[in-house]
Order: C-alpha cells, then sequence, then structure tokens
C-alpha cells in the first residue's frame, strides 16, 4: 500500500540531464534522469540545507554546493562518505505523466 500521495509533475519526456527544481506541497524536490531513469530527490541537503539544484552533477554524484557533500543518485542517495543521505522519491510513469511520491 503507498504511504503517500502521487503528485503530476509533468511529463516524463520533459526530465533530461539538468536538474530541475520542483515544489510539491511547499517541499522542494530536484528532478532529473540518470542512465535513462528518472530520479527524484529531497532538494535541500540533509546537511545544512543547500539548495541541491544549485549542485554539480557529475556522472550521477549530486554536490551539495554550500558543503560539498556527496551523495550517488544511483546508491539511493548515499553520501559517499557515509554520512546521511540524501532523500530519494519514488518515480513513476502513467502513460506520459510522470508522478512523484511524497
Amino acid at each position: 500500500m503507498d504511504s503517500g500521495i502521487w503528485h503530476p509533475v509533468g511529463s516524463s519526456g520533459d526530465v533530461g540531464t539538468e536538474m530541475e527544481l520542483h515544489t510539491l506541497e511547499r517541499k522542494k524536490v530536484v528532478l532529473v534522469r540518470v542512465d535513462g531513469e528518472v530520479k527524484a530527490f529531497d532538494g535541500v541537503c540533509p546537511h545544512v540545507g543547500g539548495p541541491m539544484v544549485r549542485g554539480d552533477l557529475i556522472d550521477a554524484v549530486v554536490t551539495c554546493p554550500l558543503h560539498g557533500w556527496r551523495f550517488d543518485l544511483r546508491k539511493e542517495g548515499r553520501e559517499t562518505h557515509g554520512f546521511a543521505c540524501l532523500r530519494m522519491l519514488p518515480v513513476r510513469e502513467e502513460g506520459d505523466q510522470l508522478l512523484v511520491q511524497l
């Protein structure tokens, strides 16, 4: 059973390899396509609240612009040194519509 509400965020074809910020129920969510798959994650760094959409994305690792914490999107948002994980959010497609669960 789903534990949260699914929110439409647009067409899956619109999500590319550049990070984009969405606001869902006042929550900042970043979407990006990695290895052909759409990833959604918390738009705020768990360390000090940095804006993740302004960070660098190299390969599948996104770096917080404030303190340089790096999170691997291929590894469920794990921080590369074993600190706090970046919260990843479930994504699904219904037809051409992309949905993110909060």
